[in-house]
């Protein structure tokens, strides 16, 4: 299922849970930390009124005057006209300027259900992850997750870490580029353009349906 804007993505994302749900095809649930990346330029990064208290920072390689490390997860907690305060995993608290390479991401709490259908949101050479590889949830015990991939291989995740994840039932247009499957269902309205159009209805081998408007009360 494809969708014009993220907004509607989400809208229906949620309104088809909501039939899962109903249906008993999701089962128990759980929250996650979900990372999305927040798009700044590297001249907003140089800047501290750019950053929000809950992003997540993310340093592409090793500060040790600043304490950092690569590839580790620094929420910020506190800011000043040209400083971040951030908190570690270990709960310890630094002090640092911005003028560093790095990822930054906003967090959200979102709910997960045995029986969801997931997807990565960035590569993890070190854990054989992929930039949209998709999963389903298998088990929730307490605070960790099982999950399976379309090849069987399983995996354990905790809900206590932050994740690069989203709901896997319906793309962007624009996210779907490359991609091609058996069906596809259109939902877009008539602000959707002549190439996002081609590149939606192109993405189906075998059967393709468009409709302007998707009901929210199935």
């Amino acid at each position: 299922m494809l969708a014009g804007t993220n907004t509607e993505r989400l809208a229906l994302t949620q309104a088809i849970r909501s039939k899962l749900k109903g249906e008993g095809t999701l089962g128990e649930t759980a929250t996650i930390t979900q990372l999305q990346t927040k798009n700044l330029t590297k001249v907003q990064m140089r800047f501290a009124h750019n950053f929000e208290i809950g992003d997540v920072i993310m340093p592409t390689r090793d500060y040790k005057r600043r304490g950092l490390s690569k590839g580790k997860l620094y929420e910020v907690v506190g800011r000043t006209t040209d400083k971040l305060t951030l908190i570690s995993d270990e709960r310890q608290i630094l002090q640092v300027d911005t003028a560093f390479e790095k990822t930054v991401y906003q967090s959200h709490q979102i709910e997960i259900a045995v029986g969801d259908r997931l997807q990565w949101k960035k590569n993890d050479r070190q854990l054989g992850r992929r930039n949209g590889q998709e999963f389903t949830v298998t088990a929730i015990d307490l605070n960790i997750v099982q999950i399976k991939y379309a090849d069987e291989r399983t995996e354990s995740i905790s809900l206590a870490q932050a994740q690069n994840l989203d709901y896997a039932l319906v793309s962007t247009t624009y996210s779907s580029q490359g991609k091609t499957a058996d069906r596809v269902l259109i939902s877009a309205d008539f602000t959707i353009g002549q190439e996002s159009f081609y590149v939606a209805a192109s993405r189906a081998r075998h059967e393709l349906k468009f409709t302007p408007k998707i009901q929210r009360d199935w």
